[in-house]
């Protein structure tokens, strides 16, 4: 596979060269963002895929829902329709994306709504309600928003840095990009940074002299079947993932059951009528074994295809140093909710 990534170099050397003219003709005005019609929080990254875009969205509008009136808009990768659609009950994830499904399922008081274009969808929610913030799941590339707070997130395991562009390396956006972080949250870290870790990272990259630099890590939840209940893992176990970085979910899952068989596809991956017949047949040859997948892959199987106690998924969530300072600086973006 690095092979192959390796004779795309010079479409890396193209993508990197577009990058960098439209980077250059927003920074030197050729091009213009402007603010959303709403204050915003724009959590993204500069690398593709497997950052943790969102579960930490999830943390932080975990944290602010009780206190201001919260909206999540994201693009909506992978569904089928187009525009901007708002969340109701029935639609699934073709109709409205793996991830939004996850913030439904999970935060109680916060409307969720997909669009493509960031702006129209601020506009658009704008006039569904009295929004104080809006927080968007992957719009740090989407330099026609300018966000009152951007929040990058960077994950330990890809320190040093990798230079290398898409689609040889997993760089999507320049370094130099980070001077407009407010916030950079090193993801993935067994154990809090120090001090010392962050002036080091700090002298490393062009960061801003009042960006925060923190760190999290990812705790496992407890399984659940496919009617949500809670559920102990069968000592047998077929593993099935559409995730960007699957490896940590594979140990953790391994750790605990045994798993004859790991299917895995692509991020964000749509299974086929196909993917579900190799399950089930995987299923019926492996007794008293279960299909094992993350929560967001969950969003995308149709459960009803399986006995409720035979299709099992496992939560994550996120722990974040200096919480509380991030706190502060999101508040900072809105007034107090009323």
């Amino acid at each position: 596979m690095q092979f192959i990534r390796q004779l795309l170099l010079p479409f890396s050397w193209i993508y990197a060269l577009v990058v960098w003219v439209r980077n250059g003709l927003y920074n030197k005005g050729v091009l213009q963002g402007e603010k959303g019609a709403l204050p915003t929080v724009v959590i993204g990254n500069i690398h593709a895929g497997g950052t943790g875009k969102s579960p930490h969205t999830l943390k932080l509008a975990s944290l602010l829902e009780k206190e201001v009136r919260l909206a999540i808009l994201s693009r909506g990768y992978g569904r089928k329709t187009s525009g901007f659609l708002l969340w109701k009950k029935g639609l699934t994830a073709a109709d409205f994306g793996d991830e939004p499904l996850q913030y439904v399922n999970r935060l109680s008081e916060t409307t969720v709504a997909v669009c493509e274009d960031r702006l129209a969808g601020i506009r658009q929610l704008k006039t569904q309600d009295a929004f104080q913030l809006v927080m968007l799941d992957d719009a740090f590339q989407h330099r026609k928003l300018i966000g009152d707070l951007n929040i990058v997130l960077m994950r330990e395991a890809e320190l040093p840095q990798d230079s290398r562009y898409l689609p040889t390396g997993n760089l999507r956006d320049h370094l130099s990009r980070l001077q407009d972080a407010d916030i950079v949250i090193i993801t993935g870290v067994t154990s809090f940074w120090d001090e010392g870790q962050k002036e080091n990272f700090r002298k490393e990259l062009p960061l801003s002299s009042d960006c925060l630099i923190t760190s999290s890590t990812i705790r496992y939840g407890t399984p659940l079947n496919g009617q949500n209940n809670e559920i102990a893992l069968p000592s047998k176990s077929i593993l099935v993932t559409g995730i960007a970085h699957p490896q940590a979910f594979s140990d953790h899952v391994s750790s605990t059951t045994s798993v004859t068989h790991h299917f895995n596809y692509s991020d964000h991956y749509a299974f086929s009528p196909k993917d579900y017949s190799n399950w089930k047949n995987m299923l019926n040859k492996e007794n008293g074994s279960a299909l094992i997948t993350t929560e967001k892959d969950f969003m995308r199987i149709n459960s009803s295809e399986f006995d409720a106690d035979r299709l099992i998924y496992i939560p994550i969530s996120i722990e974040i140093d200096d919480e509380s300072a991030i706190l502060e600086r999101m508040k900072a973006v809105y007034s107090p909710k009323k």
